[in-house]
């Protein structure tokens, strides 16, 4: 499966869900290094509509700028990429929810006291994944 046939915004995370990272459309283009160290393998993404998915692989396609990959505002080189995805399944609002609510529990990055109400009172998954952005 494609990641362009996801329902976008998307969050993804890794198994340890230490960071969420919200995407709002497709990802086309990564850093080289991230890439080639296999950095995107095994990450798990969550759509829009609460299917579940695992990043089996990534494959470069390309080079992300006509610069063969330089830009003067990106350390590294950048790359145009094409990701292999598998579903994994759904997770229904209410289990989401209770995801979200034990990262944000885990990490001091956010504020867990101001989360609580907004995730709770969420009536879609995107208006949850839009708090992270």
């Amino acid at each position: 499966m494609d990641i362009s046939e996801l329902n976008y915004p998307i969050l993804l995370y890794k198994d340890n869900h230490s960071n969420l990272y919200v995407y709002r459309k497709q990802i086309k283009t990564a850093g080289k290094e991230l890439v080639e160290g296999g950095v995107f393998n095994g990450i798990n993404i969550i759509d829009s509509v609460g299917s579940t998915y695992c990043i089996k692989d990534v494959t470069q396609t390309g080079w992300g700028t006509f610069f063969m990959g330089y830009s003067p505002m990106i350390k590294g080189r950048l790359v145009s990429v094409k990701f292999s995805i598998e579903r994994t399944g759904h997770m229904n609002l209410s289990e989401f929810k209770e995801f979200i609510l034990e990262t944000a529990c885990q990490n001091e990055m956010y504020y867990y006291d101001e989360l609580l109400p907004l995730i709770q009172n969420a009536r879609c998954y995107s208006e949850i994944i839009t708090f992270f952005e």
